[in-house]
């Protein structure tokens, strides 16, 4: 990048002097520069290059209009004059970063052509600086042939700023085409009726003719704004109808990021959730969003958002550097514009969208990312509440595994599997405490309660993430492993049993309310395992067999036992 800035500064330095040099002895101006009238036309453009309007990320200017009218009063060189400096004043008010700096020769270099050209080319049609109200063809092609140059060749400089220099894509022809266009053409007559009144009534043309400019100027950008905020209110619209379709929490947290950066097009994406007085970022695992990250020192915003409880709009940096924690983290960002994500009665968290450029975001953009977060807010409760309900749905509150219900669910799909030869094998475990009513009578419930948490967790130890755990009825427990054969099942079974048989439990002696004293107590299991065989009428004749195994073999073989079904 920066050798490329360097680049750019240089075609200027070599380009523009020289070229200006050559304009000026081919074509010589028609009245001195530093006429009183001259310096009125160059307060005039400075007034209306202040105001542009912006269409598709490219400020379309009234600036023209004058612009235009200083060409065929003064001529061409006299005309490029004073666009430069008006051109120059307008980038001096964006206080551009260091990154921008390449805007000024760009700029200067683009409307140096623009002007040259389109100058050229009326000369060439005939075009000559004495016109009169008569109008005549041969007066009409001239004028026609400048305003039609510039508009295309100001298209074609654009889109080669854009594909060379910032590496964006092309699209001569896109949505806001005609938009652009009849904005930008529009403002040749306006500069033919500036010219026309200034012949006739000097000085006074400037001040009938300033005030209808700027107030035109004025009157297109906000009603283009307005434009643009309705078109942004209907995609939060539609993003609020996708956010609140979601149903898990990181599917609602993906589709609000992704929107966002397509709505709002940010250099940076931070979001930071509000736990318990504490701030951290979303944890979003999915590769597409990698680069949302997480960066500290916004941190201190975050938290200034959330105690005042409002959005931040910051349109430089001096504005919030004040604010950060580390300061070595952003010394690109210069706009900010964070947003509270709220719900009734809570801050959530916050959205932080931080830009390169000065003044990147508008007021309006405040309000509608405010609409969106408090979409995102309703959605994100509402896919906890469902991640809840579906969690209590399937699984044990006890222990944590999968419930009965649930497991049935699985081990027919487990089971379609098999016979559908998608999984060579399938094989399941069923296991159940011995003597476990003894522990609660001799114990209480809730020292029962607790064997059963441990014995989830040494079978937790045994098993993979991928085989299925759950709790079948009151002390029994059922394991389903997938893709698995019998011998392994086995293997798997007898590691668990010794687990289980070789250790202590550790529980408090509930029934004993004096005391309340910790005990160790040694538990044993007996387990059944069986394997679907392809003679299996239907998946639950799995936990059939395996139940067999258990209670005809190892409890009847004297308990802490691992058995095999056998037709």
């Amino acid at each position: 990048m920066r050798r490329r800035n360097i680049i750019v500064f240089i075609l200027w330095l070599a380009i523009f002097p020289f070229g200006l040099w050559l304009v000026y002895q081919n074509f010589t101006p028609l009245q001195s520069l530093f006429d009183t009238d001259i310096l009125f036309f160059l307060l005039l453009m400075i007034v209306v290059s202040l105001f542009p309007i912006i269409v598709n990320e490219t400020p379309v200017f009234l600036l023209q209009a004058v612009s235009f009218a200083v060409f065929l009063i003064y001529g061409l060189f006299i005309e490029i004059v004073l666009t430069q400096i008006s051109i120059f004043v307008l980038l001096l008010k964006l206080r551009l970063s260091k990154e921008e700096m390449i805007r000024y020769p760009l700029n200067s270099l683009m409307f140096f052509f623009l002007s040259l050209i389109s100058g050229l080319i009326f000369y060439k049609l005939g075009g000559t600086h004495n016109y009169t109200l008569e109008i005549t063809v041969h007066k009409i092609i001239p004028l026609v042939g400048y305003a039609v140059s510039f508009f295309v060749l100001n298209e074609i400089l654009l889109g080669v700023i854009r594909f060379f220099i910032y590496g964006k894509r092309v699209s001569f022809i896109g949505k806001d085409f005609l938009w652009e266009s009849i904005t930008s053409l529009s403002v040749f007559p306006m500069g033919i009726v500036l010219y026309v009144l200034f012949k006739e009534i000097n000085m006074f043309a400037l001040l009938l003719v300033c005030i209808p400019l700027v107030s035109s100027a004025i009157i297109l950008r906000m009603y283009h704004a307005s434009l643009r905020m309705n078109q942004c209110l209907q995609k939060v619209n539609e993003i609020g109808h996708q956010l609140t379709e979601g149903l898990q929490v990181q599917q609602v947290q993906r589709i609000f990021i992704e929107k966002v950066r397509e709505l709002f097009v940010a250099d940076y994406t931070y979001v930071y959730k509000s736990e318990k007085d504490s701030i951290s970022k979303i944890d979003l695992s999915q590769r597409q969003i990698e680069e949302i990250l997480f960066k500290p020192a916004f941190k201190s915003i975050a938290e200034v958002v959330i105690r005042q409880n409002k959005p931040l709009l910051f349109r430089q940096r001096r504005e919030w550097q004040s604010l950060l924690m580390e300061e070595t983290e952003v010394k690109d960002i210069e706009s900010i514009l964070a947003i509270p994500i709220q719900t009734s009665s809570k801050i959530v968290g916050v959205l932080i969208l931080a830009s390169k450029k000065r003044r990147f975001f508008e007021k309006y953009q405040e309000m509608i990312l405010s609409i969106l977060c408090s979409y995102y807010a309703i959605a994100l409760v509402n896919a906890v509440h469902y991640e809840e309900t579906k969690r209590k749905s399937q699984y044990c509150s006890l222990t944590g595994v999968y419930n009965y219900g649930y497991f049935e669910e699985l081990l027919t799909a487990e089971y379609n599997q098999f016979r559908n030869k998608k999984i060579k094998s399938l094989s399941l475990i069923i296991l159940d405490l011995d003597f476990f009513k003894n522990i609660n009578d001799t114990y209480g419930h809730e020292s029962g309660n607790e064997i059963l948490r441990q014995v989830t967790s040494r079978i937790q130890q045994r098993v993979n993430n991928q085989d299925v755990v759950a709790r079948y009825g009151g002390e029994e427990f059922v394991i389903l492993l997938s893709d698995i054969p019998l011998e392994q099942a086995l293997i798997i079974a007898e590691d668990i049993r010794q687990d289980i048989a070789s250790k202590p439990f550790h529980i408090h002696q509930d029934l004993d309310t004096h005391t309340h004293t910790e005990k160790e107590i040694m538990v044993t299991v007996s387990i059944g395992v069986a394997e679907a065989k392809e003679e299996v009428e239907d998946a639950l004749s799995l936990v059939r067999y395996a139940d067999r195994a258990m209670y005809n073999s190892a409890k009847k073989a004297g308990r802490n036992k691992v058995a095999v079904y056998e037709e």
